[in-house]
């Protein structure tokens, strides 16, 4: 109890230089020698109702913590949650956890090559200073949103995904990012530009968690496709016949449906052909043009030929 007045301080000092935090929770986890003996004690005395050591020491902690730094006690949520440890012989140490915070922002890719994720067996250039970085949207704007918060990691949600070798134009194509156990809260300016060779990210904290029905986007998607067989203009106007319609998709657990909305057709060659549709977020590209997994309608299907899809870039990311 002679501890009482040193804790405050002691967990203010250890928190202000690093933490942002306008609401906090704090708590303390005592020996059980404590509390055996507490329970010895009520039951010789015959003591009822009373409020017991570890809420008195808790109580105590908090309300000087709360003058200290005029931080709110907060009970749910916390922006910061402590906790202070005391030991069999007395001693203590303490413990903090910051809140995550949520993220939203958009990423455009200007250069071919790079992963979206961080692959499990990753490419990774040696420059020429010894370091090494991964080719992925992941690992940059990882490194750079956890240098600007000191959080211990992030966790991703990306709304949809292309391939390495795609292009990201347009706005860009909107991600969330959890950030756990930030020491700052916040970007300097609100917001988080990132900007590493052709990679472009913006961000912005989230006052409020990921959207309750989910994100749903349409995607304008330009694809390069390569049919086995000669193509006639005719049969290309064939693909006109997609406007409008709901290409329907299996998983292993459901019948999925996309729409797509508009299509454009741009012939390169005679078996070589640019399609730019306008679809639901989410319609895989290469199952759509070969079929060769179920999509009803596809491309293959449409033209009687065998087509694949050399390459596709993202013109945009609408969000409804």
């Amino acid at each position: 109890m002679d501890k009482i007045n040193l804790i405050p301080h002691e967990i203010h000092s250890k928190l202000k230089i690093d933490y942002e935090y306008d609401t906090f929770l704090i708590g303390t986890s005592l020996a059980a020698q404590f509390i055996e003996r507490e329970d010895e004690i009520r039951a010789i005395l015959k003591i009822r109702g009373m409020i017991s050591i570890k809420q008195h020491i808790t109580s105590a902690i908090r309300k000087k913590f709360r003058v200290l730094t005029k931080a709110s006690e907060k009970f749910d949520k916390p922006d910061i949650l402590i906790t202070v440890n005391i030991s069999q012989d007395s001693s203590y140490n303490i413990t903090t956890k910051s809140r995550s915070i949520l993220a939203s922002g958009r990423y455009t890719k200007n250069e071919r090559g790079i992963y979206q994720r961080s692959p499990k067996s990753q490419e990774i250039i040696q420059l020429n200073d010894s370091r090494q970085f991964h080719l992925s949207i992941e690992d940059i704007i990882s490194r750079k949103v956890l240098a600007a918060t000191m959080g211990s990691n992030v966790r991703f949600n990306w709304i949809g995904s292309e391939d390495k070798d795609s292009l990201v134009l347009g706005n860009g194509r909107p991600f969330f990012v959890e950030i756990l156990d930030p020491r700052k809260r916040s970007f300097r300016n609100n917001s988080l530009i990132i900007e590493e060779g052709r990679i472009i990210a913006r961000l912005a904290i989230l006052d409020t968690g990921y959207p309750r029905s989910g994100t749903r986007t349409r995607t304008i998607t330009k694809i390069m496709i390569r049919c086995t067989e000669p193509l006639s203009t005719n049969d290309l106007k064939k693909l006109d016949s997609l406007t409008g319609t709901i290409v329907k998709l299996k998983s292993k657990f459901a019948l999925i449906e996309k729409r797509i909305y508009s299509v454009l057709v741009d012939k390169i060659d005679k078996s070589l052909f640019y399609l730019t549709i306008n679809a639901d977020g989410g319609l895989p590209i290469k199952q759509f043009v070969g079929g060769k997994e179920y999509a009803d309608p596809n491309v293959s299907m449409l033209l009687s030929s065998q087509c694949d899809c050399l390459s596709f870039d993202i013109l945009d990311v609408i969000i409804q």
